[in-house]
């Protein structure tokens, strides 16, 4: 299909012309170590727990603000591999930021699963939109 199309879905990520990024809210703080947790994690992206992929990462909001602190990005699983990156460098986060992750990939939602009672995001296509 040569026309721009994108998908939406209900865990906040969205996909253009087969790139796909990311798009996760902060909702829990942790400082000891330094970790932020977002409203996703592995059951709607496995591929860092299963093959080590990393990504880069931005707070919406902030992207032109100096980044302060290196923190790990965490899943709300509550599982040791549920971590999406680690050493990341941003501006401090808040609960609330948007934090946007670049090239999160194709099989980002096909890979997805239901793990710990958790649904797979629903996906809406849009065409020319």
């Amino acid at each position: 299909m040569q026309d721009i199309f994108g998908f939406l879905s209900a865990s906040h990520w969205l996909a253009i012309l087969r790139i796909a990024v990311g798009l996760w809210w902060i909702k829990s703080v942790l400082h000891k170590p330094l970790r932020k947790f977002i409203d996703g994690g592995m059951t709607d992206n496995p591929r860092p727990i299963l093959y080590n992929a990393k990504y880069e990462a931005v707070i919406l909001d902030k992207i032109d603000t100096t980044s302060k602190e290196i923190v790990t990005i965490a899943g709300k699983c509550c599982e040791s591999g549920d971590i999406l990156i680690r050493n990341l460098k941003l501006p401090i986060a808040s609960l609330g930021d948007l934090l946007v992750v670049f090239s999160t990939g194709a099989y980002h939602h096909s890979m997805a699963s239901n793990y710990n009672g958790l649904t797979k995001p629903a996906v809406v296509l849009v065409l020319a939109g």
